[in-house]
């Protein structure tokens, strides 16, 4: 159908979430687990590729939280999603 499933805004929030976090945990040689994870589709993307970004909200040394944006190739944010970790 052409469309966006919402699922690969999942994976990539997710997948940008975790490894954030567990770039964060090997500073003191530890790794890092999803526990948590929320997504609000916003709007279909538009153009051949998105781009996820993650940024920290909090960097702890049990649970981490990023906030991930979604972008579409005319830089609209297509999804927003929340990632927590345990850090294992």
């Amino acid at each position: 159908m052409g469309l966006w499933h919402g699922g690969g805004s999942g994976v990539l929030v997710e997948t940008a979430g975790s490894l954030a976090a567990i770039a964060h945990a090997r500073t003191f040689k530890h790794s890092a687990v999803g526990i948590e994870l929320s997504v609000s589709h916003l709007r279909p993307p538009h153009g051949h590729q998105v781009i996820a970004t993650a940024t920290a909200v909090h960097l702890g040394k049990r649970t981490t939280t990023h906030t991930v944006e979604i972008v579409d190739d005319e830089g609209r944010i297509c999804a927003i999603g929340r990632m927590t970790c345990q850090v294992v």
